[in-house]
């Protein structure tokens, strides 16, 4: 029970620290959409996730929900989502973001050690003019290896991403106030990193922290870095995540705060 509100008095703490902050949607590095210890061979699902953020950012703020369909069978695993925006940065905006198309494969497990790669593409259906995406394509890649001992499981993933297409050599960002796209800050080719540590606490509560960074491989790039705590509570096919971010360099926001609703068929 004292765990319980460890947890909660922690997120609280944070959530109140972010409402002073930034929202900006990063690109994470795709291994969301599974752990890497959690595929066995027979399991097979559909799953519906809603993704619900919000981001304080520089001069206003943005609120996104984002409907994923995800499937797994065994080791792979894919997932498809369209996320819609509305911002408040000037003049409020709202429309649909960039279209995501994700896919996974858990390559190798045992009882400690994991791996599992990952591709992710976007497709440019968010109006960049409005800043509602990047305006052209965008490919990424991970890599991803875990190790659990005893209650704790770490994840580190490296990757890395490249606009791709006839609008690629367009000016990347888009955004005058912010330096970024509003809500997908991201270099035209980056280098990034992320550490994820998981606490199974014997109960369906598994608190998480993470940090990451991204750092640009072209001459207008901008280094991001990110840290963050959250949880994720498993009953039955339900599952919740709810997380906080801050921004703690180069700004893609000053803090973001989002909450998972997941059920799997």
């Amino acid at each position: 029970m004292h765990l319980y509100r460890i947890c909660a008095f922690t997120i609280a703490a944070c959530m109140a620290a972010a409402a002073n902050a930034q929202a900006q949607t990063c690109h994470e590095i795709p291994v969301s959409l599974g752990a890497t210890h959690a595929a066995a061979a027979d399991v097979q699902h559909v799953s519906l996730v809603l993704r619900n953020e919000f981001r304080a950012v520089v001069g206003g703020g943005l609120v996104g929900t984002t409907p994923q369909v995800g499937y797994q069978r065994g080791r792979y695993a894919a997932q498809v989502g369209l996320p819609m925006y509305r911002t408040a940065v000037g003049a409020a905006e709202l429309g649909i973001g960039d279209l995501s198309i994700e896919a996974l494969a858990n390559v190798w497990r045992n009882q400690c050690w994991a791996t599992a790669v990952a591709v992710v593409m976007t497709a440019p259906t968010g109006d960049s003019s409005k800043s509602m995406g990047m305006g052209h394509w965008m490919a990424m890649s991970s890599a991803a290896l875990s190790l659990r001992t005893g209650p704790v499981t770490a994840t580190a993933m490296i990757g890395g991403g490249k606009a791709v297409g006839a609008a690629a050599s367009e000016h990347h960002h888009h955004h005058s106030k912010t330096g970024f796209p509003l809500v997908n800050p991201m270099n035209q080719f980056e280098a990034n990193a992320m550490l994820r540590l998981t606490l199974a606490t014997g109960s369906a509560v598994r608190p998480e922290a993470m940090a990451s960074i991204a750092l640009p491989l072209d001459d207008m790039g901008v280094t991001r870095s990110v840290v963050g705590l959250g949880f994720d509570f498993n009953q039955g096919p339900w599952r919740l995540h709810p997380s906080v971010q801050v921004g703690i360099v180069g700004k893609p926001f000053y803090a973001r705060t989002t909450f998972d609703v997941g059920y799997a068929f």
